[in-house]
């Protein structure tokens, strides 16, 4: 009997970093899903299907990853876009061998006037703009042991806190002044710098860290950009529909992929069939690679060794963090 499908993990590969994809154990081989959720053939076309094409045998070289097709060539990066499809090599080459990175969330931040923060008129962050294009993503890391998190722009640059309180994105490295304490304020987020002021919005939308307290400016909605679709790991196991049923259990060794939504601050979860788990349901990343749920109640979603999916945790840790 062939192996159960699971998932290896949500993972980026280094080609494209702003590109999350969901590798999947199907068959005795590996596809590369899309958050479309289709697979990618080995002539470069994405299909809804996980057909002989779109399943790869991984080999590894020297800590690298390799995508063998059924007919013995290698997954590789072709012409200027960089489309990845499989090309003649039967040995894999530099180009046919990858890295898996960790998938870091990439966030957008909208001020309280509305507006989109942003690196698009120079250093200065400002909440300027009106539409989330690549100046207003930003990558947000948070640090294992700190909790802390950094937002790296487009243009190349950190966060970093500069003289008289400003916040700009110049910093190459990351260091005490790149990183920030996140505070989840219901829908909303603060953002206190190493100066140990929150970061607030002037009247021209400048970002500086000059805020004692937290009130409308210094609070910001944060909406995740790269992951329309979840699949969800805790500590017992994948969260996953319990067969014949709308109930969900989390210690499966298979999973389901819900489908994930945004508005004003929350989120919904849709799984299987097209229902919802609940409706403003907030995600909180609290830690490096894992969330935590909180429902309507204020309690958080924590699974347990009996499978079943509860809304009753106080605190968003242990058996309250999912990885996503």
């Amino acid at each position: 009997m062939a192996p159960a499908p699971h998932v290896c993990s949500q993972v980026t590969l280094s080609l494209c970093s702003s590109r999350v994809v969901t590798l999947i154990f199907q068959n005795r081989q590996y596809c590369l899903k899309s958050c479309d959720s289709r697979y990618l053939r080995s002539d470069g076309r994405l299909v809804w299907e996980p057909e002989a094409r779109a399943r790869y045998t991984l080999e590894f070289k020297a800590g690298k990853l390799a995508f063998k097709d059924c007919d013995g060539h290698y997954l590789a990066p072709v012409g200027p876009a960089g489309t990845l499809r499989a090309g003649r090599n039967t040995r894999p080459g530099k180009d046919e061998l990858f890295d898996l990175e960790e998938s870091h969330p990439q966030v957008v931040l909208v001020a309280a006037n509305h507006r989109y923060v942003s690196v698009r008129q120079g250093v200065n962050v400002s909440a300027n703009q009106d539409e989330e294009l690549d100046h207003e993503t930003f990558l947000m890391q948070i640090d294992q042991e700190t909790k802390k998190c950094t937002f790296y722009s487009s243009t190349g640059g950190y966060w970093t806190l500069v003289t008289h309180g400003g916040i700009q994105a110049t910093a190459t490295q990351v260091s005490e002044n790149t990183m920030f304490e996140m505070e989840w304020r219901g829908r909303r987020v603060a953002l206190k710098a190493s100066n140990g002021r929150y970061v607030c919005m002037k009247k021209n939308g400048q970002l500086a860290a000059i805020s004692d307290f937290v009130g409308e400016d210094e609070e910001f909605t944060l909406k995740l950009i790269n992951r329309p679709i979840l699949v969800l790991r805790g500590l017992d196991g994948f969260v996953c529909h319990r067969r014949g049923s709308n109930q969900l259990d989390t210690n499966r060794s298979v999973y389901d992929v819900f489908h994930l939504s945004f508005s004003d601050g929350a989120y919904q979860i849709r799984g299987r069939g097209g229902g919802f788990w609940h409706t403003g349901i907030l995600c909180e990343f609290r830690e490096r690679g894992r969330l935590a749920i909180r429902a309507r109640s204020g309690k958080y979603l924590r699974g347990g060794a009996s499978g079943l999916l509860r809304a009753d945790a106080d605190a968003p840790a242990g058996v309250a963090l999912w990885e996503y």
